[in-house]
């Protein structure tokens, strides 16, 4: 297991020269005050004391170039799983969502810098958790490729299960990827993606009925982009990774989408207001409306089942492999979203306005087994959300040009065990646990939303 073998070296040798050092002062100032008391002093004691001081000095310099006796550290690295939980089929039907209300949205926004789509995620984007990971911290522009180009400097084998923001899967970048050699996605994207698309066309009041021919068209172009080689299980396949990759670093980007993401409330009904003509940053439908409360109650109990019916079948069974298998003792689970602390789209529904439900990120680490975990470690101390993952890519292995920023953060960072991890999976509910809670980010991420409604409350870093 690799933990910051500079920092904890450093710190039991600089321990054992202080003891030398003190000893040996302690030694040099007793004899002087025994010349001075008495006059009578034996020559050859001072030599024994003069020899006895020196080797003690000398033991420490030592000390302090040899590795402590009692250091837990070797040179090893550990391994780096990252699970993304969020849903994609919301996103897949923006080409699709073209009437004039939502327009009026992409056009405001665009005027802003961004785009529609990135308005609502880049936040806590699930490429964009490569640029919390690092954004700042390498030359360059700030975006996936040059992330993964210093991943792969680094050492690391870097296999992703990411879509593009257009929902086709990204094989036709991988050349911009060095030491890339395979491309791997969701077995669980593949079958249920289509389901999803098609139930997001008819969900909606304000969707106006599909193009068949459209729909089928762009599942057609989606299968046939999906070589069924780089199709990967989480359970089933991982370990497989892991043992392929074993004599390298592994850091596994797994993004997966939940079971039935079409009861997700559109971005355009969240933001847009009908009766003023105005873009705002609050949703739509409020839970003290009878006439909104069945049908919101509706799609939240629909959306916790399928949490479930997803926990159980994919989540839990790998959870209970990781934890039995040889590579919990130098492998760290990172368990978190791309946005909203229940690792859905649901808090839009019961009155967050969007720069709240995108702010709350769940957030779970689970260190390898035997790491020993203080009040004094900063990992559970009150740091900011990039220098905790700066730290957790030092326990990994990695090095890169570290630029200090701050990040405020509401709570401090927990890292959880195994139950816990399991109990919260149980209770659908990441709220019911203790959770990582950004205040701020990036000015390009969090603040685009102070432009949608000016009396929102600005996000500033502290």
């Amino acid at each position: 297991m690799m933990i910051l073998d500079f920092l904890v070296s450093s710190q039991e040798k600089l321990f054992y020269i202080s003891v030398g050092l003190f000893l040996s002062t302690y030694i040099v100032i007793t004899y002087l005050l025994q010349r001075i008391a008495d006059k009578n002093f034996i020559p050859e004691a001072i030599k024994k004391l003069f020899v006895l001081s020196s080797l003690c000095l000398i033991a420490g310099t030592l000390l302090f170039f040899l590795p402590p006796p009692f250091s837990t550290t070797t040179n090893e690295k550990s391994n780096i799983i990252v699970l993304v939980l969020d849903g994609l089929s919301q996103n897949i039907t923006y080409p699709y969502n073209q009437d004039l209300q939502e327009q009026a949205a992409y056009n405001y926004l665009n005027t802003k810098g961004v785009t529609f789509y990135q308005a609502m995620t880049n936040a806590v984007y699930t490429h964009g958790f490569f640029s919390l990971f690092y954004c700042g911290h390498i030359k360059g522009n700030c975006n996936e490729t040059n992330l993964l180009n210093h991943f792969s400097q680094q050492g690391y084998r870097i296999i992703t299960s990411t879509f593009h923001q257009n929902g086709l899967p990204e094989s036709n970048r991988i050349h911009n990827y060095p030491g890339l050699k395979s491309k791997y996605i969701s077995q669980h994207m593949i079958k249920h993606i289509s389901w999803s698309l098609r139930r997001n066309f008819h969900i909606f009041r304000y969707l106006p009925t599909p193009n068949s021919a459209r729909v089928k068209k762009f599942e057609a172009t989606l299968m046939s982009a999906i070589n069924p080689e780089s199709i990967i299980n989480l359970q089933e396949d991982l370990p497989f990774l892991l043992e392929k990759n074993q004599s390298n670093s592994f850091f596994l980007l797994y993004h997966t989408t939940r079971f039935g993401d079409g009861y997700t409330v559109r971005m355009r009904d969240s933001l847009w207001d009908n009766e003023n003509g105005t873009i705002r940053s609050t949703r739509k439908y409020d839970v003290n409306n009878p006439e909104d409360i069945s049908y919101i109650e509706m799609l939240k109990k629909r959306d916790i089942t399928n949490n479930q019916i997803f926990s159980q079948t994919e989540l839990m069974p790998f959870l209970e492999w990781f934890e039995k298998s040889p590579y919990r003792e130098n492998t760290y689970l990172i368990v978190t979203s791309d946005h909203g602390s229940t690792y859905s789209n649901g808090n839009l529904w019961y009155g967050y306005n969007v720069e709240e439900d995108t702010v709350r990120v769940p957030f779970f680490v689970l260190p390898p087994k035997g790491m020993e975990i203080t009040k004094k470690d900063p990992l559970i101390s009150s740091i900011s959300f990039h220098d905790a993952l700066m730290q957790f890519a030092e326990y990994g292995g990695l090095s890169f040009p570290l630029i200090k920023r701050t990040v405020g953060i509401s709570q401090k960072l927990k890292i959880f065990t195994y139950d816990d991890i399991k109990k919260s999976f149980k209770k659908h509910d990441i709220r019911s646990v203790e959770t990582l809670s950004m205040l701020c980010s990036e000015p390009d991420y969090i603040s685009t939303f102070s432009h949608i409604n000016p009396s929102s409350k600005q996000l500033q870093c502290r």
